[in-house]
């Protein structure tokens, strides 16, 4: 019966999101990471989670796109503009179910749940900012496996945003004081065990995300473009 159920998911799911894709195929990206955990999650024996249970019982890991005046909701209420690839997923999927996020599953937030790390945890922000060198340019931009993890500003967390839950040792978070060309973010995954784990941009940070949650490898968070390529990853490739 299981079996029968993957085959008829496979089959006949469609893709049912919305909103302006952007230059990457976000609807595409967020359909395989779902396919990806629909057809692992129904080929086990038993669910271990209930944000399993929550994908087996309703097929999908995604919630409603966001509306445009959810977006305008969201840059009112931070006067700020947020960087298109993040503006692009909320209008594909308002929430995301991670599994895999960590050692536990987590979840994108919905864009009236996002809020300032200092504001959701204040206590851990004490801890981000006491005491922390302030690096230079060249050794905090560093992205990618050669990154050192244990480096940090500190005066970037004054404004961070969180936009996950917080699953066992993984917090997703967008920091507004680096912008690209693009007006790209750079994001991070706050990791009280490994650290603070730099992409350049959102879009990097959601390709590891999904390498991670359909693969589950070892939690390192930091992946080569070979893994990444032959992945759901590939839709948000150039």
């Amino acid at each position: 019966m299981r079996n029968l159920c993957l085959i008829l998911f496979l089959v006949f799911s469609a893709p049912v999101f919305g909103g302006d894709m952007g230059e990457y195929r976000w609807d595409l990206f967020v359909k395989c990471w779902q396919d990806e955990v629909i057809k692992n999650i129904l080929s086990k024996e038993q669910v271990d989670t209930p944000e399993e249970q929550y994908v087996k019982d309703h097929l999908k890991i995604t919630s409603e796109p966001a509306k445009d005046v959810d977006i305008a909701q969201l840059e009112k209420r931070f006067n700020l503009k947020f960087p298109p690839s993040y503006l692009s997923l909320l209008k594909v999927t308002n929430g995301l179910v991670v599994i895999g996020m960590d050692a536990f599953d987590g979840k994108l937030l919905a864009s009236d749940k996002v809020a300032y790390f200092k504001d959701l945890y204040p206590d851990l922000y004490k801890i981000e900012i006491e005491n922390k060198k302030y690096n230079s340019d060249s050794e905090y931009f560093v992205y990618g496996k050669g990154q050192n993890t244990l480096l940090t500003r500190w005066n970037y967390f004054d404004t961070a945003i969180v936009i996950s839950s917080f699953a066992d040792s993984a917090l997703y978070m967008l920091n507004p004081k680096v912008v690209d060309a693009n007006g790209e973010w750079e994001a991070w995954i706050l990791s009280p065990e490994q650290g603070l784990i730099r992409y350049r941009t959102f879009t990097d940070l959601l390709r590891a995300a999904a390498y991670q949650s359909t693969k589950m490898p070892e939690h390192s968070f930091l992946f080569d473009e070979e893994e990444l390529i032959n992945s759901c990853a590939k839709y948000l490739t150039k």
